[in-house]
């Protein structure tokens, strides 16, 4: 304490010897590293007044401002700090006072092992427990409290964070979570703990690698094994790149100024420790934009701008863009994606300004205004120009066409190389209408379905993809335009023929179906009207799209009847355009003869007997099968139907003589309905034993 003190009284012998060695060698700052206890110090120099040595440190910060200003304003100072020193003022370290002469504070967020002895999750420990050096959270002492109290001193960009190359190794009686040192404690770099898996004195199997259960998002690690040079279980815990680059993230979460180790020499050059800090506060530099096409291009070409940057590992890209006499906007927020993709169209034509920004995806990027950051730019002008149309022309095909044709309105623009067509219509007695937008399909295809007969006149727009239109008022704009007038007629269908089929007649029950085709009209309808034979006009089926009738002639009368199908366009005003009529014959064919069998002739009660019929002088007969058994009354075993068979199970019958009789009748006879009537029939007696 004594030279502690004598050293702080006389800081103008440090300063001064300091100030020598940074001008002789050119440094570009100071870190002042004194580490001890708050106490009252009395001078053996009766000039110097009692003093704490927290206000001696103070002091000599003051002092050495003062020095490096007066040499060149702007050199760096800065000071190491314990982690807990901003947890209150009666310290060794004042911060709020420190924090008026230095520009950051190296806060040694280490051997909090030693301090968190006692208290949760350590408080079972009578004596030393293996414990994280710089746990993240959950321990009394941490380094996320730890750099909040610093921060709400000082702000995190005064703040760096120091984090151990070291950890600490002991003999334990067995392998567990903070197992008490059975043997010294002592501290092993970097280097020797990341070979310790590797050594020859690890028995074979026993070496396992943990995470801290006690603290899950700081992931401290800690080893375990047995050495068969020491003859124990030894533990060690220390910080690997995972657990590093934990607190990494809490440097850039809390946008702190960085952090620092003790000491570097301790990692060596362990390229994971280099990568891991590159991954984590490398920003990136050297970021260029190209755009393809090159500029200058006309308006409505889609451009992709691409970016590239350099030295950081994870880049993250923002593009801007500055429109003529307008303001900056971000048109592509930050993300993964180094392209951006333009569409010029609609765009009006000048020079427009990107700017291609690279962040880091762990950096807060440490130039702009939040949350507008980044780590390197580039930007680029980029000219949009025009190309109107200088001519039109417009025609339509065919040249007259009646309601329901297709029309076809043609445009053809000149000096443009990518002209788009817009259509105008004004029909009768109507207003001028947009039927098209703008499109480059210099064709429109005007269906003239529902519209009037009479003169249309058409007026058809052109304008270049590039150009925001020469004439017109927006958004009604164009380059040019051309007229075309159309008289649209009324449609009549001027021919009509109907066929039926069968041709000319066809036997009652006969499914006669009439077909109509009509010429000279675009959309004909149909309706059909049938004169019956003593009878008047009836409407069949009234006007449809339908050029069939399907004819039920079951139950009709035979006789001489007539048909007559109109026809007209879906369009016309008229009952009808044309039509066509023709007559047809229904006849009757009643079967003449009949002859009925079965097989066998004869037989013994059970077996299956087949009744067959076969009628003669009709086309399509059908057979109804009666049965009359020994003793009863007809009964009817069957109804009509074209089967010519009836299967007979003579089974539970008793034996006897029965009577069959098969009758038959045409679809067309005129006899009355069944199951009662016939044209013709055939009976037999069989002989049931």
């Amino acid at each position: 304490l004594i030279d502690q003190c004598n050293a702080l009284y006389n800081d103008d012998t440090t300063i001064g010897q300091i100030m020598t060695q940074l001008k002789a060698k050119g440094f570009d700052g100071i870190n002042i590293d004194y580490e001890g206890q708050n106490a009252m110090c009395n001078p053996t120099n009766p000039g110097y007044p009692p003093m704490t040595t927290q206000a001696l440190m103070v002091k000599l910060a003051k002092d050495m401002r003062a020095a490096l200003d007066a040499y060149t304003p702007g050199l760096y100072l800065s000071i190491a700090s314990y982690s807990g020193s901003a947890s209150a003022n009666d310290g060794f370290f004042n911060i709020p006072q420190l924090n008026q002469y230095v520009d950051s504070f190296f806060v040694m967020a280490y051997d909090m092992d030693y301090a968190n002895q006692g208290a949760p999750p350590l408080a079972g420990c009578s004596s030393f427990c293996m414990a994280p050096i710089s746990p993240l959270t959950n321990y009394q002492w941490n380094d996320s409290t730890s750099m909040a109290q610093y921060s709400s001193l000082v702000g995190p960009g005064k703040v760096i964070l120091g984090q151990p190359y070291y950890g600490r190794v002991s003999c334990v009686a067995s392998p567990a979570p903070h197992a008490r040192a059975t043997s010294s404690v002592v501290a092993a770099t970097y280097l020797n703990m990341a070979a310790a898996i590797s050594s020859s004195d690890v028995r074979p199997g026993s070496y396992s690698i943990n995470r801290d259960s006690d603290d899950p998002s700081g992931l401290d690690r800690w080893d375990a094994w047995w050495d068969n040079a020491l003859g124990c279980y030894r533990e060690m815990y220390w910080s690997d790149v995972t657990t590093l680059s934990n607190r990494y993230d809490l440097v850039n979460q809390d946008n702190l100024r960085g952090v620092g180790f003790w000491t570097l020499n301790y990692g060596g050059g362990a390229s994971e420790l280099w990568n891991a800090i590159q991954s984590h506060f490398v920003a990136c530099m050297g970021t260029t934009v190209s755009p393809s096409p090159a500029p200058p291009q006309l308006m409505s070409t889609q451009v992709q701008f691409t970016a590239a940057t350099t030295a950081c590992v994870n880049p993250r890209y923002e593009f801007w863009m500055l429109p003529p006499n307008g303001t900056w906007r971000v048109v592509q927020s930050y993300s993964t994606n180094a392209t951006y993709n333009w569409n010029t169209a609609g765009l009006a034509p000048g020079t427009y300004r990107f700017s291609a920004w690279a962040r880091d995806m762990n950096s807060r990027g440490p130039f702009g205004s939040a949350p507008y950051t980044y780590d390197s730019f580039s930007a680029m002008d980029f000219q949009v120009t025009t190309q109107p149309c200088t001519a039109m022309s417009a025609s339509a095909a065919p040249p007259t066409a009646v309601i329901g044709n297709t029309v076809t309105i043609t445009g053809a623009a000149t000096g443009c190389p990518t002209p788009a067509y817009q259509v105008w219509m004004l029909p009768p007695g109507g207003s001028w209408s947009i039927v098209r937008s703008y499109s480059t399909n210099a064709d429109f295809a005007w269906n003239t379905s529902g519209w009037p007969a009479g003169n249309y006149r058409f007026s058809i727009w052109a304008r270049d993809t590039s150009s925001l239109g020469t004439g017109g008022t927006a958004p009604y704009t164009y380059d040019t335009f051309a007229p075309v007038t159309y008289t649209l007629g009324l449609p009549n269908c001027s021919t009509m023929n109907a066929t039926a089929n069968p041709a000319t007649s066809a036997n009652r029950g006969t499914a006669v179906s009439v077909t109509a085709a009509a010429t000279g009209c675009p959309r004909p309808l149909y309706e059909f009207w049938l004169l019956p034979p003593g009878g008047s006009w009836t409407l069949m089926r009234g006007y449809s799209a339908n050029t069939t009738l399907n004819w039920n002639t079951s139950g009709l009368a035979v006789g001489a009847y007539r048909f007559s199908v109109w026809a007209r366009d879906a369009a016309s005003p008229n009952s009808y355009d044309s039509f066509s009529a023709f007559q047809y014959s229904l006849t009757a064919a009643p079967c003449t003869g009949m002859g009925a069998s079965s097989t066998p002739t004869t037989a013994v009660r059970g077996t299956t007997v087949t009744v067959t019929g076969a009628a003669t002088g009709c086309p399509s007969p059908l057979y109804e099968f009666w049965m009359l058994a020994p003793g009863g009354s007809w009964t009817l075993v069957q109804g009509y139907s074209s089967n010519a068979s009836f299967t007979w199970n003579s089974t539970n019958h008793v034996a006897g003589t029965y009577r069959f009789s098969v009758w038959a009748r045409d679809p067309s006879s005129t006899v009355a309905a069944s199951p009662y009537t016939y044209d013709a029939f055939s009976a037999f007696d069989f002989a049931l034993t």
